[in-house]
């Protein structure tokens, strides 16, 4: 794996700035925990030279972990307990390889379950596979799989061009009479995703910045049409979707790094529904509301964050997010349009310890009283 990574060539000169970017290629498979720079050494009595790369392997399976309780609303309620567990093997079999699965129970009746399996340089060429799963159960309305298969060309260290290929199924609920109403559907789709990363660390960035740009296009059938026909549906509809992506960092004084992060996408089709949207709230674009709060089929939004670095992973935050949201009215289910400008601002720290790295953040809404906020926790714990 580390071979790989060092692109060594007979053909090619050694430089000062290629022994940088070997070290930076390797930080960023966040397999080790200490990476020394490299060193170019000449045997005695040879012609010969040799490379030196010391590094100390890090814990690369994590188990990330939250818990929440609601207690009862009223007397003849029962509390439950929210959470997420997410579990991350980064270097199965020390081969790069990668495994993600997570839990999340958002509310009550509303839960994720998500796979997700990296399968690093196919076939030794420059050519990652990526593939994933997501079941997303929505309170009682419906239930959304989505299947996804990504190629990543690695052009260079820092370009990357993806292609994209995605089934996505909406079931809904057997519920009879139900109050909302969302199709029987399924969409296939295909895209493209470019990506230029120049950041010069992938934990707590001092300068550089990451871009991304998104766009698919896709073919949702409509299953049931014979009993949703009087609600305007058709039998076939055209979906795209696309989005741009913009992180910038900086650095005025020691330790310090100023993040400015700009977003704007749009999800366009003759027919929207609920499992189409962008989902705004809790971590998601503008922080400060509750998790998934605002649905959007169009969203502009700005995150700024100034960050003081306490640790190679950890350190302290303050940020202001703010944005603008688009959702089309659904006369079947009685939403009229709603568009909005939304901000939110807060504080918080990404810690390293012997737990874990652990991250806190209390962020306020628009209209948040000092003691409104939302808090975030969440624990890391290498095993």
């Amino acid at each position: 794996v580390i071979l790989r990574e060092l692109h060594l060539d007979k053909n090619k000169f050694i430089t000062s700035k290629s022994l940088q970017e070997m070290k930076e290629r390797l930080d960023r498979l966040n397999i080790f925990e200490f990476i020394d720079d490299p060193k170019i050494y000449s045997e005695r009595n040879k012609t010969g030279s040799g490379l030196l790369i010391e590094v100390k392997e890090g814990n690369t399976n994590t188990f990330d972990g939250i818990i929440g309780y609601n207690p009862p609303s009223g007397e003849n309620d029962n509390g439950y307990f929210t959470g997420l567990v997410n579990v991350s093997f980064r270097n199965l079999f020390g081969t790069g390889r990668r495994i993600d699965a997570k839990y999340q129970q958002e509310v009550k009746e509303t839960q994720e379950l998500e796979f997700k399996y990296l399968e690093p340089y196919f076939f030794n060429f420059p050519l990652n596979l990526n593939f994933g799963f997501l079941q997303r159960i929505q309170d009682t309305t419906y239930t959304l799989r989505n299947l996804d298969l990504k190629g990543d060309f690695l052009f260079s260290d820092k370009f990357t061009v993806s292609l994209i290929a995605g089934y996505n199924r909406v079931i809904p609920s057997d519920i009879a009479n139900p109050s909302f109403l969302i199709a029987d559907s399924r969409t296939f789709s295909s895209g493209v995703e470019l990506r230029y990363d120049s950041r010069d660390n992938i934990f707590v960035p001092s300068k550089g910045f990451l871009y991304k740009s998104f766009y698919s296009y896709g073919n949702k059938r409509i299953f049931n049409i014979s009993s949703l026909q009087n609600s305007g549906y058709s039998e076939n509809y055209s979906m795209q979707r696309y989005y741009i992506e913009l992180d910038f960092y900086s650095s005025f004084l020691k330790r310090q790094t100023a993040l400015l992060k700009l977003f704007g996408g749009e999800v366009r089709s003759d027919k929207l529904e609920d499992s189409d949207f962008f989902r705004i709230g809790g971590n998601k674009f503008i922080r400060g509301y509750r998790n998934e709060q605002f649905l959007a089929s169009r969203i502009a939004s700005g995150n700024a964050e100034l960050r003081y670095s306490i640790s190679r992973k950890g350190f302290l935050f303050g940020f202001f997010d703010a944005g603008y949201f688009f959702r089309p009215e659904d006369l079947i289910n009685n939403y009229s349009s709603q568009s909005g400008f939304l901000y939110g601002y807060g504080f918080g720290i990404r810690l390293e310890s012997s737990l874990g790295i652990i991250g806190v953040s209390y962020a306020l809404g628009k209209d948040d009283g000092i003691l409104d906020g939302k808090i975030n926790f969440g624990l890391i714990n290498d095993f």
